[in-house]
């Protein structure tokens, strides 16, 4: 041992130390592949947290969308359930106004029955009255006839009186001129 320690190492040949120099030059060669392997593989992990961001980001703006989309649809279902409930009272409305022209045009064929049966009865009293009418126009010219009948009696009477009137006026006048000419000769 105490020999080993007063010996040193024999130096190495030029051959050795080529070797150990071509050794070294091929481990820093791998050592800058490494180096340009690991900036490459930087590089991709850069781009792949770029790409994730970019996800993220249109992960983000999908999820807005579908959050708006969902609003817009539960929208849609609250307009879509009362625009029911619209038709559901339409329909309803529909059937009371139905109901109600039903009873209208029933008021209306009574109101035309009740007029028709006016006006059918107003025609038999109408023709009933041109009957008495037509009898009342006859007995009206018997009248007439007989009046212008008594009328020409009573003229020719009224005649006939003031003939004897008129006669007699001349007679008593006669007889009051005759009575003085004769107490004239007295």
């Amino acid at each position: 041992d105490e020999n080993s320690s007063n010996f040193s190492a024999p130096p190495k040949p030029p051959v050795q130390q080529n070797n150990a120099n071509s050794e070294s030059s091929h481990l820093f060669g791998e050592v800058e592949a490494l180096e340009c392997l690991l900036g490459e593989q930087e590089d991709e992990i850069d781009e792949i947290e770029d790409e994730l961001t970019r996800c993220k980001k249109k992960n983000q703006a999908l999820s807005d969308d579908f959050s708006n989309k969902q609003s817009s649809l539960s929208h849609l279902e609250n307009k879509y359930a009362k625009l029911k409930i619209d038709i559901a009272n339409s329909q309803y409305n529909e059937s009371e106004l139905q109901l109600d022209v039903s009873q209208l045009v029933m008021v209306r064929d009574l109101e035309i029955l009740n007029l028709t049966n006016e006006f059918n009865q107003l025609s038999v009293k109408m023709k009933r009255l041109e009957k008495v009418s037509g009898t009342m126009d006859e007995k009206i010219e018997d009248v007439d006839k007989s009046t212008k009948q008594n009328e020409t009696k009573l003229s020719h009477a009224l005649e006939e009186l003031a003939k004897l009137k008129r006669g007699r006026n001349q007679h008593l006048e006669y007889e009051i001129s005759s009575s003085d000419e004769s107490s004239l000769e007295d």
